[in-house]
């Protein structure tokens, strides 16, 4: 289908076209966290959260780019749908900001983090110096591979980490990343920043919320393309121009993700994973996407059927995720994600599950490896499905030979018929929450 041809099925959706990011900054569960995480909490980042100071405190001693910060506190305000979806997640979770008042970043996303944190019960936020936290900004490197202010961790109840949000929102740092250093760079980025008004720095925090925050009927659809000669091009532009507009307007869909193929068995082009709070969750979304399509002057059957018009096959799959078996949001939360099936011998789908749970996963949350595990409701024959983030193919392979050595490792690998590892890299500008 020629783009002209795309244009007649499709009316142009009424609705703010977005130009997402090239890079992620929202990361999870940090490969090499710290070794004292677990169920009794982390004592380091206790303490190091309960030395920071409130963000009033914070603010009382500033003095550098003193009307900065007071100008984007008076005027932080957080979206109504925002403020809805971080006071669906509940608590208690606390924002541990590494910033300081100089930094221009800081000033112009801090102040939006306080006023989120104070308008939703069980969030807290408490400010800290680089000098008492290098290590953790060590840890969360920007992309072009600095540690930078500000630099937020999420931490749970029991104060382990559970991700991080790194000085800037996406799109914003797309472009710093490509942009001349010349004498118009900071007024082009204060203009952004006094444009976007927070909102996009609010929601990335809120999104990573929600993500480690996955639920007992957490379900994943996964749609796995291979796209015709020369059309995927294409088909990445219908996704990110048609759909995605109205993913954002969906609040029924819990996040969206995209992955391009970095090593595969299989032939693919694309695989996209939606997830949703289980079946009735899926049923809900379908609805609302059916309106805003509706809305919007288009149809979500017609976006959908132009998309498999540029295919030559895809294949559905359903998942359901075991939160007692994750340790982190595992989807594009880094670089890459390893998709990994399985396919048990018969009778043994508890046995594996027990040993993940007895040898896997206690490892994973003591090394930082941020991973989800789920049953296959509808697939080819698997049974289980593990999800699991890496930065780079040389940390995938660090872990798939650690694994290899754990006490346990002959008895999973006893109880299994077959499995597939793919590894994929994460579509930054197709992505939603």
């Amino acid at each position: 289908m020629t783009a002209r041809a795309r244009k007649r099925v499709l009316a142009r959706p009424l609705l703010r076209r977005i130009a997402l990011c090239s890079v992620l900054l929202i990361v999870v569960a940090p490969f090499g966290a710290p070794q004292s995480a677990g169920a009794e909490g982390d004592a380091e980042l206790r303490r190091l959260y309960e030395s920071g100071q409130t963000y009033a405190d914070f603010l009382a001693a500033a003095t550098h780019r003193k009307d900065m910060w007071e100008r984007n506190s008076a005027a932080a305000a957080v979206p109504d749908d925002i403020l809805a979806r971080a006071r669906r997640v509940g608590g208690p979770m606390y924002l541990l900001a590494i910033a300081i008042d100089g930094c221009s970043d800081s000033a112009n996303t801090i102040p939006y983090l306080a006023a989120l944190a104070r308008q939703v019960d069980g969030l807290d936020l408490r400010i800290v110096r680089p000098e008492d936290a290098l290590r953790y900004q060590m840890r969360h490197l920007t992309p072009d591979g600095r540690t930078a202010t500000p630099t937020v961790l999420l931490l749970d109840a029991d104060f382990n980490e559970l991700g991080a949000w790194v000085e800037r929102p996406r799109a914003l740092q797309a472009w710093a990343l490509s942009a001349p250093r010349d004498t118009t760079f900071m007024a082009q980025k204060f203009a952004w920043y006094e444009e976007d008004a927070g909102a996009s720095t609010v929601e990335e925090v809120v999104a990573l919320i929600e993500s480690v925050s996955a639920r007992a009927d957490d379900v994943l659809q996964l749609v796995t393309f291979t796209f015709l000669p020369g059309a995927s091009a294409e088909a990445l532009a219908l996704y990110r121009d048609e759909a995605l507009p109205l993913y954002r307007q969906n609040t029924d869909m819990v996040s969206f993700r995209a992955f391009r193929e970095v090593e595969s068995p299989v032939p693919l082009d694309l695989l996209v994973v939606s997830r949703f709070r289980g079946m009735q969750g899926m049923d809900a979304s379908n609805r609302a996407l059916r309106e805003l399509a509706r809305l919007a002057g288009t149809s979500i059957g017609a976006l959908y059927g132009a998309i498999s018009d540029l295919s030559s096959g895809h294949t559905d799959e359903f998942v359901r995720i075991i939160p007692e078996l994750r340790t982190g949001g595992a989807l594009g939360s880094k670089r890459l994600t390893a998709f990994l099936r399985y396919q048990t011998t018969p009778g043994d789908q508890e046995r594996f599950e027990a040993l993940l749970r007895e040898h896997v996963l206690p490892w994973e949350t003591r090394t930082g490896v941020a991973s989800e595990t789920g049953r296959f409701m509808v697939s080819d024959g698997w049974h289980f499905l593990r999800m699991v983030s890496f930065n780079s193919l040389e940390e995938y392979e660090a872990w798939w030979h650690a694994m290899r050595r754990l006490d346990g490792f002959r008895d999973l690998e006893a109880v299994l018929a077959r499995e597939q590892q793919i590894i994929l890299g994460a579509v930054a500008d197709l992505s939603v929450r």
